[in-house]
């Protein structure tokens, strides 16, 4: 497993970018080219951690799924992670990512990863920038046939968007990952589109570059932080953008303002 790290000092604060790579290992979950997120103080986009035990019913639902990261799911199916005690596909390989650029610096740093293994026949490639003010994210997937693409992030704060969300029921059977969400809406849409995630008094901004017919769908996820977690918590954010082809690439910018004045870049 590889853990790529970047850090650029924001102000009184650092803001820190992950994205794993590497090979799947014991204990693994199935997250490559998955991003986290720490910004204007806090965990803004969360790895999901895991539960103890085990043999909690939210681990396979929820912690062991792609969906729960902040990755790429293709066609509702987790990747196959070596770690998994749940759904390892034991006729695949494990899934491995390959670190391709590693550019840390004071003002910007930038990465970028690809994946051959996580989906048969689908190649990933992701890059990310991180700066004081805001994290872009450019990402790929490229197969022979089409698929369905669901870009994953999840953001904690308090939604705002002028997207005329509708309440969706997800057709059965529901796959892993997508049963654990609450309260999912979507929207289908063909122009760039944007999000506010409010905590306290920082905003941060969610822009979503147009790429063609989309469905942005929205839904209560988990993650357990800190003490205090309890399997009802939907502290999170699962935003996806959904999207049925063979090729398809995205990008996003989150921003950031603090209560007295607009520090954002589009």
């Amino acid at each position: 497993m590889g853990v790529g790290t970047l850090r650029v000092q924001a102000g009184a604060g650092t803001n820190q970018l992950i994205l794993l790579s590497g090979p799947s290992r014991s204990h693994g979950h199935p997250d490559k080219l998955a991003v986290d997120l720490f910004a204007q103080g806090n965990v803004l986009m969360p790895i999901p951690g895991v539960i103890f035990p085990y043999d909690n019913p939210l681990d396979p639902k929820w912690y062991h799924t792609t969906l729960a990261n902040c990755t790429l799911v293709v066609d509702e199916k987790s990747q196959p992670s070596f770690g998994s005690m749940y759904r390892f596909p034991r006729n695949q390989p494990p899934s491995e990512a390959i670190q391709l650029v590693f550019g840390p610096a004071a003002t910007m740093g930038i990465q970028r990863a690809y994946s051959v293994t996580s989906y048969a026949g689908t190649t990933m490639d992701r890059a990310v920038f991180l700066t004081a003010e805001y994290f872009a994210d450019l990402f790929g997937a490229f197969s022979e046939t089409p698929h369905t693409y669901d870009l994953a992030w999840h953001i904690q704060g308090e939604w705002s968007s002028e997207l005329k969300l509708k309440a969706l029921t997800l057709p059965e059977p529901v796959a892993d990952g997508y049963n654990a969400l609450a309260e999912v809406r979507h929207a289908k849409i063909e122009q760039p589109w944007s999000a506010a995630f409010k905590r306290g008094d920082v905003v941060a901004r969610f822009l979503a570059a147009s790429g063609g017919a989309t469905e942005v769908i929205v839904g209560k996820g988990h993650y357990r932080g800190d003490i205090g977690y309890s399997a009802n918590d939907h502290n999170t954010l699962a935003v996806l953008q959904r999207r049925v082809t063979a090729k398809t690439c995205t990008a996003m910018s989150r921003t950031s303002r603090g209560p007295k004045k607009d520090t954002s870049r589009a």
